[in-house]
């Protein structure tokens, strides 16, 4: 019954012109494969979505085509396989601010002997750009490129809130928690609210959740 209410829904919206519904549900499932810690099946897409099975068959098997999913041999599962790269890299071929950063986050690296990481917004999360490390250090963070951080709850997400406005903070608050990361809510008030400065970069010790943005 919910499954029909929201297919509804969306070809309400479709038909609006809104969206592609298909499109939209392919992006979705990329999107909770990228954030799964290992293969995952039909079933659980259909679990973590609420896209009937029939449906998610289809569209595994059109990303299968598209080459942007595997399926593992001898078995129901599927992870993202290189192609995918290419829509990364894209990105941060047109996302000069990497370039123009990373003198100041070496400097900054060396300076403190830790590790830095140049990060931006995708939705509630915070995503990892830009990773430096010092020549020498004790502490090593596992974060890499790619990598996902709570908007709320990370000190690299706290940055990013102090340095908003108060009105596009007040409105990031406000805003539906509806991205797929592994993380889950929205920034609280109580965690805005305790933002008093505005920082340019923060830099990580031991949390590998804490990270440095610019």
């Amino acid at each position: 019954m919910q499954n029909d209410q929201s297919t509804g829904k969306e070809k309400a919206r479709e038909k609006d012109g809104e969206e592609v519904t298909a499109l939209a549900r392919g992006l979705d499932v990329l999107r909770r494969i990228a954030a799964a810690d290992a293969p995952v099946s039909n079933r659980e897409l259909t679990d973590w979505t609420g896209i009937p099975k029939p449906t998610i068959s289809r569209i595994m098997t059109t990303l299968v085509g598209a080459r942007l999913l595997q399926r593992l041999p001898d078995s129901e599962r599927f992870v993202l396989i290189a192609s995918v790269l290419e829509l990364s890299n894209g990105f941060l071929r047109n996302f000069d601010i990497r370039a123009r950063a990373r003198p100041f986050l070496i400097r900054l690296a060396e300076r403190t002997g830790l590790s830095v990481h140049l990060a931006v917004r995708d939705r509630l999360e915070m995503v990892v750009i830009d990773v430096i490390r010092p020549r020498s250090t004790v502490l090593v963070s596992r974060l890499e490129v790619g990598g996902r951080m709570d908007l709320g709850r990370t000190s690299v997400g706290r940055a990013y809130l102090a340095a908003l406005s108060e009105p596009d903070r007040q409105a990031l608050i406000r805003k539906p928690s509806d991205h797929v990361g592994r993380t889950t809510g929205r920034p609280s008030r109580a965690a805005c609210s305790a933002v008093s400065t505005r920082l340019c970069a923060s830099a990580s010790r031991s949390r590998p959740a804490n990270g440095t943005t610019a």
